[in-house]
């Protein structure tokens, strides 16, 4: 019986170019779905912006750069009402913990070889679809493939706001 080392598996997955950009290709092609769902959803999103005094950029950045539904309906909500800034951190917080799990989930799934920008990178989009299609990819992670599926949902989640508004 032949025995396959682990490293040998993670060169394969991780110092690949060509499996690199396969793999992001592959990612872009299975989040078309989820950057069109993001867009409807974040339209929603935009219409509570507008009536909570947003503007068309500060709802675009704001989605830009907070990609989760529960805790931004939240937090806009609350910008809405005028709320403090401590409470809306918390409750952002709150609405937002399961992603601290999911992306241990993640971290758990790439190569020991992966450096810390590539476990960064990832960080800044974990979203429960992102995670989803990351989470049941056999094997090892290759990170190129979440960026792929990022490339397409942030986009669609940040334009459904703008639109929205």
């Amino acid at each position: 019986m032949m025995q396959i080392s682990t490293k040998n598996i993670d060169s394969v997955y991780t110092n690949n170019a060509s499996s690199d950009a396969a793999a992001f290709r592959q990612g872009l092609h299975d989040g078309i779905p989820i950057g069109l769902g993001y867009f409807a959803v974040a339209f929603s999103l935009g219409i509570i912006c507008r009536t909570s005094g947003l503007s068309v950029f500060q709802g675009f950045l704001t989605s830009l750069l907070n990609n989760t539904s529960a805790g931004e309906f939240a937090a806009i909500t609350l910008i809405g009402q005028n709320a403090s800034y401590t409470e809306i951190a918390l409750v952002t917080l709150i609405a937002n913990a399961r992603y601290m799990l999911m992306s241990c989930a993640l971290s758990q799934r790439l190569s020991s070889a992966q450096g810390f920008i590539h476990r960064l990178a990832m960080a800044f989009a974990v979203t429960d679809e992102l995670f989803g299609i990351a989470i049941s990819r056999p094997g090892v992670l290759n990170p190129y493939y979440y960026y792929g599926g990022m490339a397409v949902a942030i986009p669609g989640w940040s334009i459904g706001t703008a639109c929205g508004i």
